[in-house]
């Protein structure tokens, strides 16, 4: 905090009288209390050489073509999914009475707000079911996700792997290149989700209580604005982040990395290096597994 004080800017702003603020532990603590704010530490991907990422990406890149090669997933059928927190003011963890989903969204809760490997489970079963709806149980399909823990969990591979899912696990660090909806998605689909907020309180919410206080959103009225948020997202942007993150793109048309890496064995291949790279420990994806007391929105592509 003493450090802080002593920036430039915080010594235009209020001068000498910031040598005579006095603070304590305590002070600290109850300001970052107040303001919902925590102590972040530096992780161990953070900390590697750039010449190490590059690496890693490249042998990530080259998983992802060989699989594709060997398996000539359809390109209807590579799929990238993720977690986002968005935070609202919201009353209890179930529906009221009488709300209902608008179709095109699918609700579940958890009691600590997060995705674990039951949610999961419940999301594999889903999607699979959809899937083989669509395009038949032997189609190959391709799951690109990160490896956030629960996303790793024996119980999770095995039943994707049940549905005839290929799993692309991206290596800690990488989901700001490799994550297609970490790179395009999710920025306009939170931008989208605020402006319908603001055209929702700018049409006076649900109104107040008797004491004043501005009453909280339905479930059903998120449901409604993560609806309207996703239809926002063109299918240009969608397609345009998956050939970005290298995981759509022709494969007669791949960047030239190859080349760089030679040491890759057929048992690599066949067994996924990603099994290495996802149990590296990295606590970068960790730093995902937040507890928040809202809801919790899967966005799936």
């Amino acid at each position: 905090m003493q450090n802080i004080l002593k920036e430039h800017e915080m010594t235009t702003l209020y001068g000498g009288s910031a040598k005579e603020f006095k603070t304590s532990c305590q002070w600290i603590s109850s300001f970052m209390k107040r303001y919902k704010l925590s102590w972040r530490r530096r992780t161990k991907i953070s900390q590697k050489l750039p010449s190490q990422t590059e690496e890693t990406l490249a042998k990530f890149h080259q998983f992802i073509n060989n699989l594709r090669t060997r398996k000539s997933f359809d390109l209807c059928n590579i799929f990238n999914m993720d977690e986002t927190p968005v935070w609202f003011d919201m009353a209890g963890k179930r529906l009221s009475k009488g709300e209902k989903i608008p179709p095109g969204v699918v609700v579940w809760f958890q009691d600590k707000g997060w995705m674990d490997s039951e949610l999961m489970n419940q999301y594999i079963d889903y999607l699979g079911d959809e899937t083989n709806k669509r395009t038949g149980a032997g189609a190959p399909k391709l799951m690109v996700y990160d490896s956030f823990r629960g996303h790793l969990k024996k119980s999770v591979k095995e039943k994707f792997r049940d549905y005839g899912f290929d799993l692309g696990v991206i290596p800690g660090g990488l989901t700001s290149l490799c994550q297609p909806l970490d790179v395009a998605i999710n920025k306009p689909f939170k931008a989208n989700l605020r402006k319908e907020w603001y055209l929702w309180m700018a049409a006076g919410g649900a109104g107040q209580t008797n004491k004043g206080n501005l009453r909280r959103a339905k479930f059903s009225d998120v449901c409604g604005w993560v609806k309207h948020s996703w239809d926002g997202i063109s299918d240009e942007i969608i397609i345009d982040s998956f050939k970005t993150c290298g995981i759509s793109n022709a494969l007669d048309d791949v960047e030239d990395f190859d080349n760089e890496i030679i040491d890759i064995s057929d048992d690599d291949l066949e067994d996924g290096i990603n099994d290495d790279l996802e149990n590296d420990g990295s606590d970068d994806n960790l730093e995902d597994d937040i507890s928040w007391d809202d809801l919790d929105i899967g966005i799936n592509e």
